[in-house]
């Protein structure tokens, strides 16, 4: 059995507050612990869950901020 989705609050400030919580976080070096954390209060998510969706979430913005930064650079082969 299957749970309705409900849309609430919830729907427009999670996304925004996880963007700024990851976006803040990769830049101050503190990874996904904001993320957690607010998975946990905001979401009501639990600990086990929380931590490997904050793992998952901050290595797939790290690599996308790496693609963004580095795609219009001029690539030097070293030979």
């Amino acid at each position: 059995m299957t749970k309705e989705m409900r849309f609430g609050y919830e729907t427009v400030v999670v996304p925004v507050m996880a963007f700024s919580a990851l976006a803040f976080g990769s830049v101050g070096g503190l990874g996904g612990g904001i993320y957690v954390r607010m998975l946990i209060i905001v979401m009501g998510f639990d600990a086990k869950s929380s931590v490997p969706i904050s793992k998952c979430e901050s290595v797939v913005l790290g690599c996308q901020n790496f693609v963004f930064m580095n795609i219009y650079k001029d690539i030097i082969f070293a030979i």
